[in-house]
């Protein structure tokens, strides 16, 4: 069956959790982490990353018991064909709703930033048509494209970072507790949803090489993506404070337009938006996939490509219903919150269950046989 890639490596790995995981920092992700926590908040993009590890783990653990099948056929095997089928869904409709927001964000924010006088359907058929695209190269192709874009990325950010040095205030980190700790580790919790990308991992696990490619994967991949959105969200805190930094959409962009190494090179943001652009295909692009990967395997559909352009149409138009860019952030808050803490908490911690019971199961039996 044509849904069936080939083999990736770590790499490949780390560069998939890389783009599903890191574009919220390119959005309203550093201004709902202040508004959350107050000063303190820089610290939630680090503990709201160990909870998905944790929920990862467990997935590994499930993924064990079943020689190395995905996600989808360990919840069959554990939970029955219907309560799998039911998981499935979930994480299909979870991905490319996910899409859609994102697809309406990075739309809105082009307009907002670099395209003012460009059609808002125009934009956002443009980030679609580019993803569907990079999805018709399969998952193989758009994880290498991101594993070539990971380190340009990464040295932007880090470079970014040391410009702004002039600009920031450690004082604005002050109160250092901000809100009290208990807000931010419940906050931490609730905003960790962001990072379910890396189940993707778990679903796609025939694609990967075996069982420790994804591990490695999923561990550095979230890791260090939480280490630069520490140090990027640590850096907004202490440029804009949480006064101004609550009212900030787009914070990642703000901060870079503030750098200006002289006077003959300045708006380097310019340059920024090439890369933001770029990672919010692959973002949309990724998520699509995932979604559609999953509704491939749901319906037993012997090929992934001739579904491309029914679903990115469908989540073009879904993308475009929402009135304005508020209630876009306000949604993509509560998916946030509501739907992915589901998929990232709930359904790993049953699925590890009736795995552990069904394994304590299988050697009681085995040590009656051989008594």
């Amino acid at each position: 069956m044509s849904y069936k890639t080939g083999r990736m490596g770590m790499a490949e790995g780390i560069a998939l959790v890389f783009v599903l995981t890191i574009p919220r920092l390119f959005l309203t992700a550093p201004a709902e982490v202040v508004d959350a926590a107050g000063p303190i908040g820089w610290l939630i993009p680090l503990f709201s990353s160990i909870t998905p590890l944790i929920a990862f783990w467990l997935l590994v653990y499930v993924l064990m018991q079943t020689a190395g099948d995905d996600l989808f056929t360990a919840a069959q095997h554990f939970l029955g064909p219907i309560v799998g089928f039911g998981i499935g869904l979930f994480y299909a409709v979870m991905f490319l709703l996910n899409a859609a927001i994102l697809l309406r964000q990075f739309a809105e924010n082009t307009l907002l930033t670099a395209l003012p006088l460009l059609e808002f359907s125009t934009a956002v058929g443009l980030y679609v048509l580019v993803a569907a695209i990079v999805i018709y190269a399969s998952i193989e192709g758009l994880s290498r494209a991101a594993y070539i874009i990971l380190p340009f990325g990464t040295v932007a950010i880090i470079i970014s970072l040391l410009l702004l040095f002039p600009f920031y205030n450690f004082y604005h980190l002050f109160p250092w507790q901000g809100k009290g700790l208990g807000t931010l580790f419940k906050s931490s919790i609730l905003l960790s949803g962001a990072n379910i990308g890396v189940i993707a991992l778990a679903i796609l696990a025939p694609s990967f090489q075996n069982l420790r490619t994804i591990k490695i994967a999923g561990l550095f991949g979230l890791g260090g993506v939480a280490l630069l959105r520490t140090a990027s969200t640590l850096a907004f805190v202490m440029i804009f404070g949480c006064g101004a930094g609550r009212e900030k959409t787009l914070a990642f962009f703000e901060m870079v337009r503030l750098v200006n190494l002289s006077r003959y090179l300045q708006r380097v943001e310019a340059l920024f938006i090439l890369l933001w652009v770029i990672v919010g295909v692959l973002a949309i692009a990724a998520n699509l996939y995932v979604g559609m990967y999953l509704i491939t395997r749901l319906f037993n559909l012997p090929a992934l490509r001739p579904i491309i352009p029914i679903v990115c149409l469908l989540i073009a138009q879904i993308a475009m219903i929402p009135d304005d860019i508020t209630d876009v952030i306000q949604l993509a808050r509560e998916f946030n919150i509501i739907y992915m803490n589901v998929g990232l908490y709930a359904i790993p911690f049953l699925l590890f269950i009736a795995a552990f019971i069904r394994r304590r199961k299988r050697r009681a039996g085995a040590c009656t046989a051989e008594s």
